[in-house]
């Protein structure tokens, strides 16, 4: 009995179709949002890339120039912790982790410095092509 009642609706149903022109209309709009869209995410890929480039080339150059001072700042390091056991007799091996924590440092600031280029360059493209910051 269900079935009945099923096909007679579906029997009744008589969609009314818009026009030729009116879907044409409709279809070369959807195209052209479609294009735009295509042509925003080739200028994002392109931006990316060149920020990316950036961001490796400051990392590098930021890891050349510790690895030149890196020495210095080492005695540095060394010679300030060669007064903290008069100062503080409980910290006794200071020196032992100084060359860890140096080099943790020096990587963070590096990571922070690539990470930091990337963005800048990320939103100067961006205002500069006029595009809003996503």
């Amino acid at each position: 009995m269900e079935d009945k009642d099923l096909q007679k609706l579906f029997q009744s149903f008589q969609p009314e179709l818009s026009s030729d022109s009116r879907f044409m209309d409709t279809l070369l709009a959807n195209m052209k949002k479609v294009e735009f869209l295509r042509r925003q995410q080739e200028i994002a890929r392109r931006q990316n890339r060149i920020a990316v480039a950036v961001a490796a080339v400051i990392g590098f150059v930021a890891g050349v120039v510790f690895m030149l001072v890196m020495p210095y700042v080492s005695a540095f390091l060394l010679a300030v912790a060669a007064h903290i056991p008069t100062v503080f007799p409980s910290i006794a091996n200071v020196s032992d982790i100084l060359s860890v924590v140096t080099w943790f440092m020096v990587g963070l600031i590096t990571v922070t410095l690539s990470v930091s280029s990337y963005r800048l360059t990320v939103t100067l493209q961006s205002l500069k092509s006029g595009q809003s910051l996503i």
